[in-house]
């Protein structure tokens, strides 16, 4: 996993020049906003490791699957964003996925 975030770093480094975008750092009122989402994510990342190790691979496995449709709802409910129908009928066929999968 940290070498995915390294290469999604460095390839962020190397388009930042021709796509013309900057590479300074945030204001300040948003870092406890980035450090709240990568204390999230990291816990998250850590939760779904202890849990492939301690628990049942299957049930683990299929909550860690709806990380998407979780991420489209929150930003449904917080951020007010409008979803299309292929948005609904993606967040409805992974929570029919699960329900086949666990049946």
């Amino acid at each position: 996993m940290w070498l995915l975030r390294l290469v999604a770093a460095v390839l962020l480094m190397l388009g930042a020049r021709p796509l013309e975008q900057s590479l300074e750092l945030p204001p300040r009122p948003v870092w406890k906003y980035l450090i709240g989402i990568g204390l999230l994510d990291t816990g998250a990342f850590v939760a779904n490791a202890l849990g492939f190790t301690l628990a049942q691979v299957s049930l683990v496995s299929v909550l860690g699957s709806l990380f998407s449709a979780v991420t489209v709802l929150l930003a449904w409910f917080v951020l007010h964003e409008q979803l299309f129908w292929r948005q609904w009928l993606g967040i409805g066929s992974i929570f029919l996925g699960i329900f086949l999968v666990n049946s």
